[in-house]
């Protein structure tokens, strides 16, 4: 992949801490790729992995149907395509190769026909199968593909806990399987279509993935659905990037959010004093916010490094400290000198809560609603996006006390879910 100007930055809402006592402090670290022409877009390498189950019949898979064969019309030849099919079990219709012959790829996604349950972890498992056979291509270690499974369910998986003899998976099952794609560079867009599916499992599935959940309405969308994906695989500049945090001695960091461009809960992983938090792909006009509040301790009078932090995709590396002045001048402790990193880490934790509230969780429900009326009535909060989105997810809120409809359900957490794909401004 061609080498890109990459910014990582890092602010803090108070720059002077006490020296006599701990402190809570609010960190935003922001990711992002200026807008420009990529001379040579890297090659893509999509694995469609298509629940076939009898759910899905009708209108369900004559779009699904459709909508493969438009992306075989969108990739060129030096892309990569496989067809996963699963029901009962899951088969390869396709294996993956170059997009050569178009009408060999339609006459077999045409074949497709609909019937038996839902073995959703063994179609993830088949498509990773796939996708690893390539890992290697001609095209050399520097422009390997991009690559996605594309996975599409109406239904919740008869694999997993709660259907009886058919069960034989469980969630932490499915989160190993994601996580071992995301260390090869694979993720997954989980999208679901309708009122049935386990938008809980298929959020999931993204989050651990570095992959995006996408609720879709009516089948009609999925065309959309697919084409927003092969686009954004032509921006990628950086795959399975990490942000890594080196806090100093006593620094402890309790809470780490993506804020930007989906809210979602980050699997962080520790390791000693070391924090490696996975991102999404890089792509170019893309920013990633990851917010994070941090238990610091008293220090001696002066400047202090609080945390190394570094950008890393096992290459490439940025880094920036995390500087804080200690005094011992009181008049100086309150003083927020930038309220934007607190004011949004209290809206992304509030829509945290909220995702569970709208789930059915009523003590999350209650939380989100006490800190958004409180951050909405926030002097502070000066800035047009937060205060929206704090608008929007408690509006959502009130809504869910009178929707039963679980596909309307669905639609205002995933309308809280995806804030947007643009870098906000401050």
């Amino acid at each position: 992949m061609e080498e890109q100007e990459i910014l990582l930055e890092c602010n803090l809402n108070r720059e002077n801490l006490p020296t006599d006592r701990s402190s809570i402090v609010y960190l935003a670290m922001s990711v992002f790729s200026p807008p420009r022409k990529l001379s040579t877009p890297p090659p893509r390498y999509i694995c469609l992995l298509i629940d076939t189950s009898s759910s899905m019949r009708g209108e369900k898979i004559l779009h699904a149907k459709n909508s493969a064969e438009y992306v075989v019309d969108k990739l060129e030849e030096r892309d990569y395509l496989s067809i996963v099919a699963f029901s009962t079990s899951a088969s390869v219709l396709i294996e993956g190769q170059h997009v050569k012959d178009k009408e060999m790829f339609k006459k077999c996604i045409q074949e497709m026909r609909a019937g038996g349950s839902t073995s959703m972890y063994e179609g993830l498992k088949t498509a990773f199968n796939e996708l690893q056979r390539a890992l290697t291509t001609y095209y050399g270690p520097e422009n390997e593909p991009v690559r996605r499974i594309i996975l599409l369910s109406d239904g919740q998986p008869t694999d997993m806990g709660g259907f009886g003899f058919l069960s034989r998976v469980t969630l932490s099952d499915y989160i190993k399987l994601a996580k071992k794609m995301r260390e090869v560079g694979i993720s997954i867009i989980c999208c679901g279509i309708g009122r049935d599916y386990n938008e809980d499992l298929l959020s999931t599935l993204a989050d651990y993935s570095g992959g995006i959940w996408r609720h879709i309405s009516s089948p009609s969308e999925i065309k959309e659905i697919f084409s927003e994906t092969i686009a954004e695989m032509g921006t990628v500049i950086r795959v399975k990037p990490e942000i890594i945090i080196n806090p100093i001695s006593g620094v402890e960091i309790d809470e780490v959010y993506m804020a930007r461009p989906n809210v979602q809960r980050i699997p962080v992983e520790i390791s000693g004093r070391e924090i490696k938090i996975p991102l999404q792909d890089i792509k170019l006009d893309e920013k990633q916010i990851i917010v994070a509040r941090m238990l610091v301790p008293p220090k001696r009078e002066g400047k202090w490094r609080l945390a190394k932090i570094r950008l890393s995709d096992g290459g490439t590396t940025e880094s920036v400290d995390v500087i804080a002045n200690f005094t011992s001048n009181k008049s100086l402790w309150g003083i927020e000198n930038n309220a934007y990193p607190r004011n949004l880490f209290m809206v992304t934790q509030s829509t945290i809560f909220a995702q569970k509230g709208i789930g059915g969780d009523t003590d999350s429900l209650k939380k989100a609603e006490t800190q958004l009326k409180t951050l909405i009535q926030d002097k502070t909060l000066v800035y047009k996006e937060i205060k929206e989105q704090a608008t929007l997810v408690l509006d959502s809120l009130r809504r869910t006390t009178v929707i039963k409809d679980a596909e309307e359900r669905k639609k205002l957490k995933y309308g809280i879910t995806v804030i947007g794909k643009k870098g906000d401004s401050k």
